[in-house]
């Protein structure tokens, strides 16, 4: 069994489980081939559209905030798992304030984007374009 699900750098990896079947482990080599290192996303992904509406935001937002600015609040979307991408490869941090969910009434994490974020960003605008 893997022992983590990061890489040395805090960043995720998409590593199997040793008792998971031969498919499971071409596909997490096929997804580090594509990305070459953890922390790189890839133009127009659930993950890279998070980023971009935190960034286009200009202020600290909720994971369900970035989703709106994003289109991916909509059903079978778990926008919150990207946010938690960003989060563990340091493109945002926890600011320590929350607000109120006002569906689920519950008090949401509030994440401002970091300057390896805004790193990330800008090479995702370059390549995009």
């Amino acid at each position: 069994m893997t022992d983590s699900l990061f890489d040395d750098h805090g960043g995720p990896t998409h590593r199997a489980r040793s008792d998971d079947p031969p498919t499971s482990h071409a596909a997490a080599a096929s997804i580090d081939e594509r990305e070459g290192t953890a922390r790189e996303l890839r133009p127009g992904t659930h993950t890279a559209r998070m980023l971009d509406a935190r960034v286009r935001a200009q202020r600290p937002l909720a994971d369900y905030e970035a989703a709106q600015l994003a289109g991916l609040y909509v059903p079978h979307v778990c926008y919150w798992h990207r946010d938690s991408d960003l989060l563990a490869r340091g493109y945002i941090r926890d600011t320590g304030t929350t607000v109120l969910h006002p569906a689920t009434r519950r008090r949401k994490r509030v994440c401002e984007v970091t300057e390896a974020g805004m790193v990330e960003w800008r090479r995702l605008r370059e390549q995009g374009s």
